[in-house]
C-alpha cells in the first residue's frame, strides 16, 4: 500500500510541475508574438520581434503550378503593420524553414486569386531555405 501511494505521490508532483511549465510557456508566447488572424477567423501566423512566422504542411500548402509559397494579401498588410521585416515559414513535413525579406516579397510577389481571396506568392526559388539536415551536416 505505500508503494502505491508514493508513486501516486510522484505522479501529483510531476503533473503539477508539468502543468505548471505549460502554463509558463504559453504566457511567454502570448507576450513574445502578435497573432495574425485570417478572414476565416484561423491563425494565420505570429509575427515575433520583426519576423512573420508560419507553419504549414508542405504537402498541402505550397503551391504547386508555380511552385510557390502564397500568403493572403490583408495578412501580409497586417504582418507590415506590426512590423514585420522578414518572413519565415516552418514546413512541418520536412522541417525546412523557409525564410524572404518582407521588401523582395512585396516587389517579387505573384498576384493570385484561385477562390481563396486575393493572394501573395513568392516563388520557391526567391526563398532561403533553412534545412536542419544540412544545418547537421556542416556540424559533424
Amino acid at each position: 500500500m505505500k508503494y502505491k501511494q508514493k508513486k501516486l505521490n510522484k505522479l501529483a508532483v510531476r503533473h503539477s510541475y508539468l502543468k505548471s511549465m505549460a502554463s509558463k510557456s504559453t504566457l511567454r508566447k502570448k507576450e513574445e508574438g502578435k497573432t495574425i488572424i485570417g478572414s476565416n477567423g484561423k491563425v494565420v501566423g505570429t509575427v515575433i520581434k520583426d519576423t512573420l512566422h508560419k507553419r504549414v504542411n508542405s504537402s498541402k500548402h505550397f503551391l504547386r503550378k508555380p511552385p510557390a509559397i502564397a500568403f493572403d494579401k490583408d495578412c501580409i498588410e497586417k504582418a507590415k503593420k506590426l512590423g514585420a521585416t522578414k518572413i519565415m515559414v516552418h514546413d512541418i513535413d520536412t522541417k525546412k524553414r523557409f525564410m524572404a525579406n518582407y521588401k523582395e516579397f512585396e516587389e517579387s510577389s505573384i498576384k493570385l486569386n484561385r477562390g481563396f481571396g486575393e493572394q501573395l506568392a513568392l516563388p520557391i526559388s526567391m526563398w532561403s531555405v533553412l534545412d536542419p539536415n544540412q544545418l547537421a551536416l556542416s556540424l559533424s
